[in-house]
C-alpha cells in the first residue's frame, strides 16, 4: 500500500510542477492516474491532505541524509557541501507557480511544511557545525546556533530571491560562491587548506 501511495504522489508531484497546484483538481489526478476519484479519495482526505503528503514525500527523500553520519574517508566540508547541494537542488525543483500556490491557496500547510524544512535543515548544519569544530576544520570560536540559522538564511534568499534574476549566472556558478562564502567564514586554516586543495582537484 505504501509503495502504491508513494508512486501516486511522485506522479502527481510532476503534474504540479508542470500545471501548478491550482490548476490540477481531483478529477485531472484521478484521470491522470487511471483511477476512480472514490479510490483517490482512499488515499487522501481531501485536496489539501494530497498536498501536505506530496510535500513529507518530497522532504523525506532528503532527510536519510541529513541524518546519516559520515561516510569513511569523509569530513564535515565534504558532507556540508554534499547537503548543500541536495538542499539547493530540491528546492529548485519547487517552479514559481508551486511556491505561488502553496503560499496564496494552502498558506497553512505551506507554513507548517517550511518550518518542518528549516527544523530539518537547521539541526543538519548545527550537527556538521559542531563536528567540523572537532576536526579542527571550523574556527572553534564560531557561534554554531547562530552560524546554522544565518547560513540557512542564505540558502533560503538564494532560492526564492529575484534579485539575480536576468543575470548571467548559473545556479552552479551561485551556489560555488556561496558555499566558497560560507566556508571562507567559518573555516579554520586547517580548514581553509582543505577547501581549497578539494576544490583544486574538482577544477583539474
Amino acid at each position: 500500500m505504501e509503495d502504491k501511495i508513494n508512486k501516486v504522489l511522485q506522479q502527481v508531484s510532476v503534474m504540479y510542477q508542470k500545471y501548478g497546484i491550482k490548476s490540477v483538481s481531483m478529477d485531472d489526478v484521478a484521470r491522470e492516474l487511471g483511477i476512480s476519484k472514490k479510490t483517490l479519495y482512499e488515499f487522501f482526505t481531501d485536496k489539501a491532505d494530497l498536498v501536505m503528503k506530496i510535500l513529507q514525500f518530497q522532504i523525506s527523500k532528503i532527510q536519510t541524509v541529513f541524518n546519516e553520519d559520515l561516510n569513511p574517508g569523509t569530513n564535515a566540508i565534504d558532507h556540508l557541501f554534499e547537503i548543500s547541494q541536495l538542499i539547493t537542488s530540491f528546492f529548485k525543483n519547487f517552479s514559481p507557480t508551486v511556491h505561488y500556490d502553496l503560499q496564496k491557496y494552502y498558506p497553512e500547510v505551506f507554513q507548517s511544511f517550511f518550518e518542518y524544512k528549516r527544523d530539518l535543515m537547521y539541526k543538519s548544519v548545527i550537527i556538521n557545525l559542531n563536528r567540523g569544530i572537532k576536526e579542527g576544520l571550523y574556527r572553534s570560536d564560531i557561534n554554531p546556533d547562530l552560524i546554522a540559522h544565518i547560513y540557512i538564511s542564505r540558502i533560503e534568499a538564494f532560492l526564492f530571491t529575484s534579485s539575480l534574476s536576468g543575470k548571467e549566472y548559473t545556479t552552479n556558478e551561485l551556489f560555488n560562491e556561496m558555499f566558497s562564502y560560507h566556508i571562507h567564514g567559518i573555516a579554520s586554516k586547517k580548514g581553509i587548506d582543505y577547501f581549497e586543495k578539494k576544490i583544486g582537484h574538482a577544477n583539474m
